[in-house]
């Protein structure tokens, strides 16, 4: 090798062993101090769930251009947890069935409007807990977030209310990736944005969520004149 082409191979070394302690640098001066700031920024918010005794908001899903919405009222006491669920048929604001139930008693009342019927029936402590708007279901949710990989683009002010914005991916089966908007004061998701296996768009969100609001008891109590029967898993579900 000439004198000529030993010094291009020495400057080609030397550039390579710059870019890598550059590299490195970054590594550990950059990246793994903004990462560490994340996950603790998300662990916070997580933190912040436990903050809330009652809560109420509009959850809605978009999929395929079919909009389904369902109001939603949450409140515990001494641990114990009661809802209130009211579905909404698809691309419409028509009532079609309320959902009430709580833990202390563990039982759940499938109330429709139209024949003034609810089905009584029996449950297991979680079942509550883990349906839409419960302390499980947003635990789950949290879940997927931390061990979907994820990383934050960064924050969102809407209205008076401040936001992390997070993107995930290789979460569930399903899902390709998606996108969470979650509120930083209390750790609930309110917005989500999802791609799945075939890149179809699915997208799900809680409007008009307000925490710690005093929630009046009958609302979790069926309206007056309602008739209980057995549940019935076929008639639930029609």
């Amino acid at each position: 090798m000439t004198d000529m082409g030993k010094r291009t191979l020495l400057k080609i070394v030397i550039t390579l062993i710059i870019f890598l302690i550059g590299g490195i640098a970054v590594y550990q001066f950059w990246w793994v101090p903004k990462r560490k700031a994340e996950l603790n920024l998300l662990k916070t918010s997580l933190e912040n769930l436990q903050k809330i005794t009652s809560l109420k908001y509009q959850a809605w899903s978009s999929v395929n251009g079919v909009v389904t919405k369902t109001n939603i009222w949450r409140k515990t006491i001494s641990g114990e947890e009661r809802g209130r669920t009211e579905l909404l048929a698809p691309n419409t604001d028509e009532l079609q069935m309320i959902v009430i139930g709580d833990t202390l008693n563990n039982e759940i009342f499938y109330y429709r409007p139209t024949t003034n019927i609810a089905r009584r029936k029996t449950i297991g402590d979680d079942e509550l807990r883990d349906s839409e708007g419960g302390t499980a279901s947003f635990a789950r949710e949290w879940t997927l977030i931390m061990e979907s990989n994820p990383s934050i683009l960064g924050k969102e002010i809407i209205g008076d209310r401040e936001y992390i914005v997070v993107k995930t991916k290789n979460g569930e089966k399903e899902i390709k990736q998606w996108k969470s908007w979650i509120w930083t004061a209390y750790g609930i998701p309110v917005r989500e944005m999802a791609l799945d296996r075939d890149y179809r768009g699915i997208e799900t969100g809680r409007d008009n969520v307000e925490v710690n609001v005093d929630i009046p008891d009958d609302v979790f109590t069926l309206p007056a004149g309602a008739q209980v029967v057995p549940f019935s898993q076929e008639e639930a579900v029609k």
